[in-house]
């Protein structure tokens, strides 16, 4: 795979984001807060208003013209916490989620964040690894998962 391309969305993109983000719902659904069933109701209005927000960007990578990452940023009460972390299959274990995860951390930076936050679902070792080798933390705290609440999600944490 070639280097990949992160770039923000814009409301013009949300069908690119709509497609690439029930695909990870269909793919792991035990790592989201949310539902394929859910989100998969959503019509364009709702998918646009998703991604006007500009304290809560969406990041897709590209190789070439196909989207095969994303994940985003929710921000409240001045702290960023990266959200919707999902790369495609083809594209795992090529530097995709690392330069998401990056992608994030410069977005945070450069608005004056001290440290990014994140959930991973308990039991998801890949991502878990992934996080940590770019420094983040188990920060000791977890909580169950919204759309399945027998598992947690553990939360991390890495300075800016």
């Amino acid at each position: 795979m070639r280097p990949v391309e992160i770039r923000q969305q814009t409301a013009d993109d949300w069908s690119a984001v709509r497609n690439l983000r029930l695909a990870a719902l269909q793919d792991a659904p035990f790592a989201f807060g949310s539902t394929y069933e859910r989100e998969s109701n959503f019509d364009e209005r709702t998918w646009r208003s998703r991604l006007a927000n500009p304290d809560n960007p969406t990041f897709l990578a590209f190789d070439g013209d196909v989207a095969v990452g994303i994940d985003g940023v929710y921000t409240a009460e001045g702290e960023c916490t990266l959200v919707a972390m999902w790369v495609a299959p083809e594209a795992r274990r090529s530097g995709v989620g690392a330069a998401l995860t990056k992608a994030v951390m410069d977005w945070a930076a450069a608005r004056g964040a001290q440290r990014v936050l994140l959930g991973v679902a308990e039991n998801n070792e890949a991502a878990q690894r992934l996080y940590e080798r770019l420094g983040f933390k188990l920060t000791g705290r977890s909580e169950p998962l919204h759309s399945d609440p027998s598992r947690r999600v553990l939360e991390m944490s890495c300075e800016l």
